[in-house]
């Protein structure tokens, strides 16, 4: 009777601890450690599973979920040239597929295409561009499918798939810049940064359906 006394309460102190981790769903690295040896210190049969579906893997599957590319704009195919590299030498990176992400400044069409331009920004490892990084300026993005400016608003962050094709000319105000130029291929726009991102939230983001694309609110497919 005693002994399953304890094993009981070791069981309760072993679940309280994994609740108190994962509170707010932090995943820093501290506590993924952390969480990891008080389940396999406390090795409860059935019970021990259970903690983990829900307090570790549910978090990381809406995680992944809700925070990174999708699958065909992963990998390792694209190669790893900065703006200020395509800039220095536009002739050597013509044809070269790149993944690059930024801000944008503005979405145009015309009869026989559109294009967006938009400020360089760094990635991180989920894919999403550092805005609190320095931008190293401007580039642009080619299309021959129609950009809807009411869905490409200025100041969404994105991330895009493409080649380079050269430079064009942008003229801001009365001074003309020669910018890196880009040929679409896929873009996906993410949803715009709360507060509270700096914490998992546990449910998705709200989505908005746009009639104009089959590939839903944040992802496009123009190759």
């Amino acid at each position: 009777m005693a002994k399953a006394w304890k094993e009981n309460a070791a069981k309760e102190n072993a679940v309280a601890r994994c609740k108190r981790i994962t509170r707010g769903f932090s995943l820093s690295p501290f506590l993924f450690v952390e969480l990891l040896a008080t389940l396999i210190v406390h090795p409860y049969t059935l019970g021990r599973w259970t903690i983990i579906m829900k307090w570790l893997i549910l978090p990381l599957v809406l995680l992944s979920a809700c925070s990174s590319l999708p699958h065909n704009m992963r990998g390792t195919t694209y190669q790893e040239i900065s703006l200020t590299a395509a800039q220095l030498s536009p002739n050597s990176y013509i044809n070269t597929a790149v993944r690059w992400g930024g801000t944008i400044i503005n979405a145009s069409n015309k009869e026989h295409g559109s294009r967006i331009y938009a400020l360089y920004y760094p990635l991180s490892r989920s894919g999403r561009p550092e805005i609190n990084s320095k931008t190293e300026g401007r580039f642009a993005i080619s299309s021959k499918d129609f950009l809807d400016p009411a869905i490409f608003k200025e100041g969404l962050e994105f991330t895009m798939t493409g080649t380079l094709t050269g430079q064009v000319d942008q003229k801001i105000d009365q001074k003309v810049i020669s910018i890196p130029s880009l040929k679409l291929q896929h873009i996906h726009i993410w949803p715009t940064r709360q507060q509270s991102d700096e914490h998992f939230h546990p449910y998705p983001p709200y989505h908005i359906y746009h009639p104009y694309y089959r590939y839903g609110p944040y992802y496009y497919d123009y190759y």
